[in-house]
């Protein structure tokens, strides 16, 4: 022992990275109790996959070191660290066996993307002097070992922490983008034309499904590590997928053909995952879909340009997103496609970048549902409600006013001769009308009066109010208000005259709203027959009555 030199750095008072002398013996076997000595082994420098000092090399192998450990440690309850091995692993210390993760053949368990963490009984290890540990490994393909930081030797609850670290930020992640997928997939039950809410709102599920099989957190289930594997792969295949329809549908955008049938090439791949019977063969389809994927993103690239060229709502900032998030993931695909030992303890970008789009997606999301509601509630060029949201919210007053104990008014307003208006001064100047009647309605009413426009130049109006003076207080006010107004045109100022039927309906009176409408406007067609520019209430049990 005293020809090994000892690799210890101190990383804390409580902690030993075992940094140097690293030796890597490949084996055609797993034998435990085999002598070293009749080994070829070589130094190794870790992290980092043993295909450094045995290229090529896939089975299994023994990697091999000591560890010093002063009077401090004693009485203290160690344990030993491991953020990354592929695949499969048996630690030994002092030639115990202190834990696994995974399965050796013939029953091989594929424990690729896991830490480990492993308690070693107090009383094999020794004080003042060198601690043996080997670390057996079985890898079927790709860098083998520890191809993710050093191996840590410290206190066991203090390990821990540096052991869920990674499952802290994993719940994290699922829990937020858990939360966007469902807002998402309730904007499309509610309005199922909006096909990119759904394919978002799946796109999140499956990457939440992918970052919990790729975390600690799936440790903790008992399910073979093989699966795992073969689910997480699963999942990139079904991100790759879902990505470009999201944002084709985002951007009411047709697949172009050639990105079209390499979807349709990856989805068939996605059986394969659980079919193939070794998990070695899961690279060759994961290389071939990392192989097409830049190419299939450039294609997605060109789209969000169009996009933005064509000036289409949302595409500025939309795409600045989906670039980054692009970007991000593409350094992650071309890392793990790379094999990188330079790269090996990059960790994943994409989660970080998918929460940024998810934050941006669900605010311009919920900004076009807006908008969306606001066009099919209200009218683009006068703000008023459309009809259809008047009845609706005209009944619901109903309730109100019987709670209340008030009457309820309900106006009809037709501009006087506006179409001969539109014929003589254009649509425009019409528009002009329509847009100024509707701000000096808009002015005299209180907030949760209804304002409708109920056709081209016909208004609606409806209010509760205390008592029959303060209906004909409310009535006349905005009849000699919108009779006021005029415009200028061509030297001349014109008047801008409109006649108005009234109805009122009393507290608890058994009336549609659609018949309460109805009403009004009887007393407007009638009154118009008589005189235009006035004003004509109507009861609902009485003939219409002219008010000067």
């Amino acid at each position: 022992n005293e020809n090994k030199s000892l690799a210890v750095r101190d990383v804390s008072p409580a902690f030993i990275s075992i940094e140097k002398n690293w030796q890597f013996c490949p084996i055609q076997n797993y034998q435990p109790d085999i002598d070293i000595n009749i080994l070829k082994c070589s130094s190794i420098t870790l992290p980092g996959g043993w295909e450094k000092v045995s290229p090529g090399y896939d089975g299994f192998g023994l990697l091999l070191s000591y560890f010093e450990l002063t009077e401090d440690y004693q009485k203290k309850s160690l344990g030993v660290f491991i953020e990354r091995i592929r695949d499969a692993d048996k630690v030994f210390i002092n030639g115990h066996f202190v834990g696994q993760t995974g399965e050796f053949p013939p029953n091989f368990d594929k424990a690729v993307l896991y830490s480990r963490l492993y308690q070693i009984p107090y009383d094999i290890l020794k004080f003042d002097q060198p601690n043996e540990i080997k670390i057996w490994v079985y890898n079927d393909a790709r860098p083998g070992g520890i191809t993710h930081g050093l191996p840590i030797i410290g206190e066991h609850v203090l390990l821990q922490k540096a052991f869920y670290e990674n499952n802290y930020q994993a719940i994290a992640f699922i829990v937020v983008l858990g939360v966007f997928a469902v807002l998402h997939l309730v904007y499309f039950l509610f309005h199922q034309r909006t096909r990119e809410n759904l394919f978002y709102a799946i796109f999140l599920f499956v990457w939440c499904g992918y970052l919990y099989t790729y975390s600690n957190l799936a440790l903790s289930i008992d399910v073979s590590r093989t699966l795992l594997f073969r689910i997480n792969i699963a999942c990139f295949f079904t991100i790759f997928i879902l990505f470009p329809l999201f944002i084709y549908s985002f951007f009411q955008q047709k697949l172009p053909d050639i990105l079209k049938y390499t979807l349709i090439g990856i989805s068939i791949l996605i059986p394969f995952c659980f079919l193939l019977p070794e998990p070695y063969l899961l690279y060759y389809p994961l290389q071939l879909v990392e192989l097409v994927a830049l190419p299939a993103l450039i294609i997605v690239y060109w789209t969000l340009i169009k996009a933005m060229k064509a000036k289409l709502p949302y595409a500025k900032i939309m795409s600045a997103v989906l670039f980054f998030y692009m970007l991000l993931g593409s350094i992650d695909i071309m890392i793990d496609f790379l094999q990188s030992t330079s790269l090996s303890t990059v960790n994943l970008h994409g989660p970080w970048a998918l929460l940024i789009l998810s934050i941006v997606l669900t605010l311009i999301i919920s900004h076009k549902n807006l908008v969306y509601y606001q066009d099919a509630t209200t009218d683009k060029l006068t703000g008023a409600l459309r009809k259809s949201e008047f009845y609706l919210r005209l009944q619901q007053e109903f309730f109100r006013a019987d709670r209340e104990r008030k009457l309820m008014v309900v106006m009809m307003i037709d501009l006087d001769k506006f179409k001969q208006f539109n014929d003589h001064y254009g649509h425009i100047l019409g528009d002009r009308v329509l847009k100024m009647v509707a701000s000096c309605v808009s002015e005299q009413l209180r907030h949760f009066d209804l304002f409708c426009r109920y056709g081209g130049d016909e208004f609606c109006i409806a209010a509760t109010l205390d008592n029959s003076k303060e209906v004909e207080s409310f009535v006349l006010r905005i009849h000699q208000s919108v009779n006021a107004l005029g415009f200028e045109k061509k030297g001349f100022h014109e008047k801008i005259r409109a006649t108005f039927g009234v109805a009122l309906r009393e507290v608890n009176q058994d009336i549609s709203a659609e018949n309460l409408v109805e009403l009004a406007d009887d007393a407007l067609i009638s009154g118009k027959q008589k005189a235009r520019g006035e004003l004509y209430w109507k009861k609902s049990e009485n003939p219409a009555v002219a008010v000067s």
